[in-house]
């Protein structure tokens, strides 16, 4: 603050000039700070987008995948989706949804069976 001062007494400004460019530092500080602190504010999770266009169930944090390369998918089921669809998989409630992000549509929603995975030890010396 000292070094704004400074700054404005070299300046010769009037009082009421000096305030309003303290002023105008100030917000482009917080709106900076605003920024780089919190810069996913205002975009909305794949679950707040799908959740606009159906009931999710809210008791369940689902798995999210993208869809890369089409051509590698094997299941019947994800055949109909493209490059860059997303995909929520909630486990527990067998449920599995491809949404469009392009054009911002479900494109299908399906059952899925997910066995539980158990977690495989690592060998000794890997």
């Amino acid at each position: 603050m000292k070094a704004i001062t400074k700054v404005l007494n070299r300046l010769k400004l009037s009082n009421r000039s000096r305030i309003v460019i303290v002023l105008i530092a100030v917000v482009l500080l917080l709106s900076a700070a605003g920024y780089i602190l919190y810069p996913r504010a205002h975009q909305s999770s794949l679950t707040d987008i799908v959740s606009k266009h159906m009931v999710l169930p809210d008791n369940e944090s689902p798995a999210e995948l993208t869809i890369v390369d089409k051509t590698k998918i094997k299941t019947q089921f994800l055949k109909k989706s493209e490059n860059g669809d997303r995909v929520l998989i909630y486990q527990k409630h067998q449920r599995v949804i491809i949404y469009r992000p392009s054009i911002d549509r479900i494109v299908d929603v399906g059952v899925v069976q997910i066995d539980d995975v158990t977690p495989i030890q690592r060998r000794q010396g890997q």
